[in-house]
């Protein structure tokens, strides 16, 4: 076979390799609505807990060292957007394909992770509840559009979100993908928290 075309065969060959490479980054039908779902139904979840929380059972908390209902729930809302940012930021990064491809399938197992309630951790100081919101009828409004701009961001999306990483402290390396599911999975997190304060026994009545 010719030089020349031996050279043009590879070419060829490393240019379809490079668009399965691209291809196979972005969102599957199947993904893009797994983490949508987990999105929107940790949006309905977060809300229904919070609804008719009323002002003194918002300021409650179970011992000093705890955090309230209202308290845990700026935590949620502060944390939508910082990791969203995360995610965004990392998509600046260089891509890592083949590193990408041995994270692939983790998702549960982040899930899981996140929701063990039985290892602790302190949140950084910039998530930190210090009463930003004047209302929960503000907490809401704000939790709301960040989350919406999550949702829409996934639901039309094309960049390739299974190629960048970043560590997160606790999980571990992540896909931009798998940052967008954590998301979801801290908000839950927290509502099981929030959840445990409104279980106590001082609890206040409604």
């Amino acid at each position: 076979m010719p030089m020349r075309t031996i050279s043009s065969t590879v070419s060829l060959i490393i240019l379809f390799l490079s668009i399965s490479e691209l291809l196979g980054q972005s969102l599957s039908d199947k993904e893009r609505e797994y983490v949508i779902q987990l999105l929107e139904g940790n949006l309905k979840s977060f809300l229904a807990n919070i609804e008719n929380v009323s002002d003194a059972q918002w300021i409650f908390k179970p011992a000093t060292t705890s955090w309230s209902v209202g308290e845990i729930s700026e935590h949620i809302t502060l944390s939508e957007d910082l990791l969203f940012s995360i995610a965004q930021k990392t998509l600046q990064t260089p891509a890592d394909y083949r590193k990408a491809k041995s994270l692939e399938g983790r998702e549960q197992e982040i899930l899981d992770k996140i929701s063990d309630r039985s290892v602790k951790a302190q949140a950084p100081e910039v998530i930190r509840p210090s009463g930003k919101f004047a209302s929960k009828r503000d907490l809401i409004a704000a939790f709301q559009s960040a989350r919406q701009k999550t949702i829409d961001y996934i639901k039309t999306t094309t960049d390739p979100l299974k190629n960048h990483i970043a560590i997160h402290p606790a999980v571990g390396e992540l896909t931009v993908y798998q940052w967008i599911v954590f998301i979801a999975g801290h908000a839950n997190r927290h509502v099981a928290q929030l959840q445990e304060v409104k279980a106590s026994a001082a609890y206040p009545k409604l």
